[in-house]
């Protein structure tokens, strides 16, 4: 062997034995200091803390009978009738969601879409399916038309709306 192989293999040597060495002492030092937190030794403070830090945030109460006054929940929820919701809308939010989402296909007849004013497109559609069928197509896509005319933040209502100051600009 030559001596650049010998003095590699010292040297290789020499960085294993202080790698090993190193890795015995924070074995040595973890065991050391994981013995000395016994479970015995846990103060009942620490405990406390630990269980209100995992403590769940809120609970269900399906029955408040036979709770104290402190206990029984603000308000009752009756689940026998579903919530009507009932959405009042800006009476100019269709044509302003018009202007908006619409008006670049609907203005020019872009891929087919009904010019706003063609009032013998207007009827044919709604001759075939009604509004139902126009709403239907407007927050669901048809054809080129992407969901909600492009616009994924509009609610029903509004999408509905727009359909409707179009419908009315068209008669």
């Amino acid at each position: 062997m030559e001596t650049t192989d010998k003095q590699f293999i010292l040297t290789f040597l020499e960085v294993i034995t202080a790698l090993v060495f190193i890795t015995l002492v924070i074995l040595v030092l973890a065991n050391q200091i994981g013995s000395s937190v016994d479970e015995g030794k846990i103060s009942q403070a620490l405990i406390e803390r630990s269980n209100e830090r995992i403590r769940p945030v809120g609970q269900v109460n399906l029955k408040s009978q036979g709770l104290t006054a402190a206990e029984k929940p603000v308000a009752e929820i009756s689940v026998t009738e579903p919530a009507k919701a009932t959405v009042v809308l800006d009476q100019n939010i269709g044509e302003k969601i018009y202007g908006e989402n619409c008006q670049s296909c609907h203005q020019s007849g872009i891929a087919g879409a009904p010019v706003v004013g063609n009032i013998q497109e207007w009827q044919r559609r709604l001759s075939v399916g009604g509004k139902d069928k126009l709403y239907s197509s407007a927050l669901r896509g048809l054809g080129a038309m992407p969901i909600k005319g492009g616009n994924p933040s509009l609610s029903d209502a509004e999408v509905k709306a727009a359909v409707d100051f179009m419908i009315q600009s068209s008669q």
